[in-house]
């Protein structure tokens, strides 16, 4: 299996030429997702439920088209297309789009109750099962989720030093108004792709 750095090279060799698709991607979601939030701020419960209902059925299903587009980019190398990006409301993935993020979020914030470390643990178990699905849409949600935890044996750490550096970069973003999230986000998303390649060939052998 490559190391992080090498998976970090190979994804920036892999985003040459696709840097303009891969901003007006990025730059959807935002303005998607401040529209959301400019609701969920607004302090009312009627607000409130379309923050949360625009999360679900609208920005679920676009997260979602990241994995496909930047899966299809490392996997095939196809060049990232902007349409490719609405892939997630596709009925084929749509529902499984929003079941299985939910449930990993679900999943997620149980165990961060008990404590951080055991919920940083468990994000890092489950952060393959949206790329699982993208690959195998006849897949239920709950069998990617474990199907990410078996794959994960052992790769914890690898998944737990890369978030860390997008952690550090999308601080460092904040500090220049949130821009370089435009470019900092589909980098990223490459490199879990790659990432998740390097694991799945690993895991089949």
């Amino acid at each position: 299996m490559k190391t992080n750095t090498e998976i970090r090279a190979l994804s920036a060799s892999q985003m040459q030429g696709n840097w303009k698709a891969a901003v007006i991607i990025t730059l959807i979601y935002v303005v998607i997702e401040a529209v959301a939030m400019a609701f969920g701020q607004m302090g009312n419960f009627a607000a409130y439920v379309s923050y949360l209902l625009m999360y679900l059925f609208i920005l679920f299903p676009l997260a979602f088209g990241f994995y496909l587009t930047f899966l299809a980019l490392a996997r095939d190398g196809k060049p990232l297309d902007v349409k490719d990006f609405f892939e997630g409301f596709n009925t084929k993935f749509y529902t499984k789009a929003i079941v299985v993020q939910l449930l990993v979020a679900i999943f997620v914030f149980l165990w961060s109750l008990l404590l951080i470390v055991p919920g940083v643990i468990k994000a890092c178990s489950y952060i393959l099962a949206p790329f699982i699905v993208a690959e195998n849409p006849d897949i239920s949600a709950m069998d990617a989720i474990k199907r990410s935890e078996q794959m994960m044996e052992g790769h914890k750490m690898s998944i737990f030093l890369i978030s860390l550096g997008m952690l550090g970069c999308i601080i460092l973003s904040l500090l220049l108004l949130g821009i370089p999230m435009l470019w900092v986000v589909p980098y990223y998303m490459s490199v879990y792709s790659n990432f998740y390649l390097e694991v799945k060939n690993e895991y089949k052998g």
